[in-house]
């Protein structure tokens, strides 16, 4: 695609010197096989044109004060020689939808982003390949990138592609759906990724009109009109922030552009339904939805969170409906869906709401109906407090439930959730914030009478839970009729295997024919830059035992001080994090700047990125997603293998579930947690696992595939002469 070839030198001076065209110059290449350059002087400058063979047509192309005379630079005239194919009469080779779309891409990746300084890498063109074709037909596509092969680019192109040039989907202009787990990667696709690719597929004419993005966030992050008046009532002493209260009241909505402490935005932002709401004709936020909806056929991509896509897979008209979804940071999806799917039924909630129903009904009959309704639900509530009942659990949607009580009460809430319904089927009894209060507890009790639910008694409340967590995602997602793509780092457990991804996430449903599943890893060089140091004399995990904690800490201090710092020490606990951190914190920071993370510490992480040469005791969000390239994270010490807790009774399990469970989602957490360390072509560091399991058989061969490409050492000194090696004489300054 876009071929430079140097075949017509001496057809060019033959049909300058006969007269044949009204051209002179000098022959410089000739383009796509029938677009001669050429270039002539004219004063101080060097002109180029184009000559279209076909039509004997020309066209001026640019004037330059250097001669672009080696073959090398030739390519980087294509922009303007496209330009220039305008106004020749042949308009081939832009925005066709004749073109083959695999070509185009390969185009884009070996003309359009090296013009821009961009690497060529053949990975990330398979990959982008590889997602264009998910895209196009209707399949779930799971493509898994290691970092550094550019899997952001990759799929926003192949997106770009599959809407502009499929035939199948040509007339659709809906948007192409992107979401994600973190705000920070939305940030940077709408901020950066989409106006860059913007810019540069203009310029070479792929597109005609720049791309157009929209941010789709959650309600919770829009002012709500009439919660702010709430607000300045209750708290008539706001003039530490009121400069920000002003600007929001004078034009801004969305509250993320301002300021503003969380509690305050927590009180002020939308959290229900704008629906018969006294403010709704002033709600910016419904302004806003309501533009957006008429706006989306000149709405190229909408982005958003696994929250709100969820949401919107299972309630209509949240996002605009599109036929293109991909899901990056697509090992997240299934722990969204857990939470999204779960419903608790608060019974003093509903009592409240029972009563405000009552209140707001002159009909008899709904009164008497929602009196005996609220006695029942008294004694059910008192019944099942005073009662030793067992949770309502089931292996198999086909099971029966196990407790007689349980059995019993199941009928009750079943027949407490029809009379609920069936009150609140008028529902123009119910008026301002009780109607979407009323409407969410009727979807509760609707979920009772759902054979794929099952109940939890917990006190007061009824946790209502998928039976299957994985046919609920199936149902509400995959049979959309979508074309999906899911991309993420980690989502194989071994090599080219995605079977445990597959059936955790329900896609195990599908046809096997409409699942594709892609691997590509990662370019950078570990066999050069990095090592492994797994001790084997460390104690089985235990965090009761004084013999254990004390073995990790004497390790840990030895490992920090053979690298100098630059370390991050991965706990699965907090308890653990405490009890090794009291140990040798002190110690440490005798040296180095020791930085402790806890639940609450939101910002140990931005610190460690900050310093020189500290050390991190981490838990939770810096397994995953954290990007600390440089020299700050040289050495990464992972605790203990993260086995999903609790994991100290795994020698009791059965054989098949550790195999087709436990030990998948141990592998899949681990890749998360080492990919902390390289986060660059340029890193180098170290990697230490301080859990002798490492060594066990039943681990050992599941976690080569993870751990071979880190070199292994056997010794502390091994690691220091490493250090020594590949870092610079800064490195080592306190």
């Amino acid at each position: 695609m876009f071929e430079i070839t140097y075949k017509d030198r001496e057809w060019f001076e033959k049909i300058c010197t006969d007269g044949k065209t009204n051209v002179k110059g000098e022959y410089d290449f000739t383009f796509e096989n029938q677009f001669v350059v050429f270039h002539s002087m004219a004063g101080q400058k060097y002109r180029y044109g184009v000559l279209d063979v076909k039509s004997m047509k020309s066209s001026e192309i640019v004037g330059l004060r250097d001669n672009l005379c080696e073959a090398e630079e030739h390519s980087k005239m294509i922009p303007v020689v496209l330009e220039a194919l305008k106004y020749t009469g042949s308009r081939h080779l832009i925005l066709s939808r004749t073109m083959n779309p695999i070509h185009v891409i390969d185009m884009i990746f070996r003309i359009v982003l090296p013009y821009y300084g961009y690497n060529i890498r053949e990975e990330q063109i398979e990959l982008s390949k590889t997602i264009y074709e998910g895209l196009v037909n209707k399949t779930v596509s799971i493509c898994e990138a290691e970092v550094g092969t550019g899997k952001t680019l990759a799929y926003l192109i192949a997106a770009v592609i599959a809407r502009n040039y499929s035939v199948r989907y040509k007339d659709l202009y809906c948007p192409i759906t992107i979401t994600t787990s973190s705000i920070e990667l939305q940030m940077a696709i709408f901020h950066k990724e989409i106006p860059q690719l913007s810019k540069m597929l203009q310029k070479f004419g792929v597109i005609d009109k720049p791309l157009v993005a929209v941010l789709r966030k959650g309600k919770e992050h829009y002012l709500c009109v009439k919660r702010l008046e709430l607000f300045k009532e209750n708290n008539p002493n706001y003039t530490s922030f009121s400069e920000n209260i002003s600007k929001l009241e004078s034009g801004g909505f969305d509250l993320d552009l301002y300021p503003l402490p969380n509690p305050v935005k927590k009180s002020i932002c939308v959290k229900e339904s704008c629906y018969k709401c006294k403010y709704a004709e002033m709600c910016k936020y419904k302004g806003y939805i309501g533009n957006s909806k008429r706006n989306e056929r000149n709405i190229d991509f909408q982005i958003t969170n696994h929250n709100l896509f969820l949401a919107s897979m299972t309630h209509s008209n949240i996002l605009s409906d599109g036929r293109f979804v991909i899901v990056d940071e697509a090992h997240k999806l299934k722990d969204t869906a857990q939470s999204m799917f779960t419903y608790t039924l608060d019974m003093t909630t509903v009592k409240s709401v029972l009563n405000r129903l009552s209140k707001n009904t002159n009909e008899v009959r709904t009164k008497r109906h929602i009196h005996n309704l609220c006695a029942d639900i008294e004694d059910f509530m008192f019944r099942t407090t005073l009662s030793e009942t067992e949770e309502v659990t089931t292996d198999a949607m086909s099971q029966p439930i196990s407790c007689e009580f349980a059995k019993s009460q199941l009928k009750r809430l079943k027949n407490m959730a029809l009379r609920f319904n069936r009150i609140c089927e008028n529902l123009s009894i119910i008026k301002g914030e009780s109607y979407i209060e009323t409407k969410t507890l009727s979807e509760c009790f609707g979920k009772l009478l759902d054979d794929t639910y099952l109940p939890k008694f917990c006190g007061q409340n009824i946790v209502i839970m998928p039976k299957s967590i994985e046919f609920q995602m199936y149902r509400n997602i995959w049979r959309s009729g979508k074309n999906f793509v899911l991309t993420s780092g980690t989502m194989s457990d071994e090599q080219d295997s995605f079977n445990y991804y597959i059936r955790q996430n329900g896609i195990n449903f599908l046809y096997e024919g409409n699942v594709r599943t892609y691997s590509v890893s990662s370019p950078f060089n570990y066999t050069d830059n990095t090592i492994r140091y797994v001790p084997p004399h460390i104690p089985i995990p235990d965090n009761d035992s004084d013999e254990y904690i004390e073995a990790i800490s004497s390790e840990i201090l030895k490992i920090v001080e053979a690298t100098n710092g630059h370390t991050a020490i991965l706990f699965t606990s907090y308890r653990a994090l405490q009890l090794v951190y009291q140990r040798i914190g002190q110690i440490l920071n005798k040296r180095f700047e020791v930085i402790c993370m806890s639940k609450s510490n939101k910002e140990a992480i931005n610190k460690f990125k900050k310093s020189k040469n500290a050390v991190l005791f981490a838990s939770g969000a810096m397994w995953e997603g954290v990007d600390c390239s440089g020299d700050c994270l040289s050495s990464l010490i992972i605790v203990r293998l993260p086995f999903p807790t609790p994991d100290e009774h795994l020698g009791d399990m059965n054989i098949n579930r550790l195999r087709s469970d436990i030990i998948p989602q141990m592998i899949i957490s681990l890749r998360q947690g080492l990919g902390r360390l390289i986060r660059s072509e340029s890193d180098t560091g170290v990697i230490s696992i301080l859990d002798s399991r490492a060594y066990k058989p039943e681990y050992k061969s599941k976690l080569a595939f993870v751990l071979k490409k880190y070199p292994k050492v056997d010794s502390l000194e091994e690691v220091h002469s490493f250090i020594q090696k590949k870092k610079s004489k800064d490195y080592f300054d306190q």
